[in-house]
């Protein structure tokens, strides 16, 4: 079993219903498998917005994830409200990991 299979199948035991995802991250096709809905949106911000949003109006009852590519969109990621997502890196990318900030 890969390591996005596994996640899939997590996040279906733990009641996800739907994946916010911003394209391109392997995760969405495995999620798609598992018959959880992804939610593809064009940036960063607003696809942790759907996943906090929808934590919201639930109160927090239903679980609302979020993943995204990894590097440079891991900032565009950053809220003002404090929220960070971070994607590790895929296996598959021969590109290098961006830099952290400092």
């Amino acid at each position: 079993m890969k390591a996005i299979d596994a996640i899939a199948r997590i996040l279906k035991i733990e009641g996800a219903e739907f994946l916010s995802a911003y394209p391109t991250t392997p995760l969405i096709e495995a999620v798609a498998k598992a018959e959880i809905r992804p939610v593809l949106c064009r940036q960063e911000r607003v696809g942790v917005g759907i996943a906090d949003g929808y934590a919201r109006v639930t109160n927090g009852k239903k679980l609302a994830a979020f993943c995204m590519q990894y590097g440079p969109g891991a900032e565009n990621a950053s809220c003002p409200w404090g929220i960070s997502a971070i994607a590790p890196r895929c296996s598959r990318c021969s590109a290098p990991p961006a830099p952290s900030p400092r």
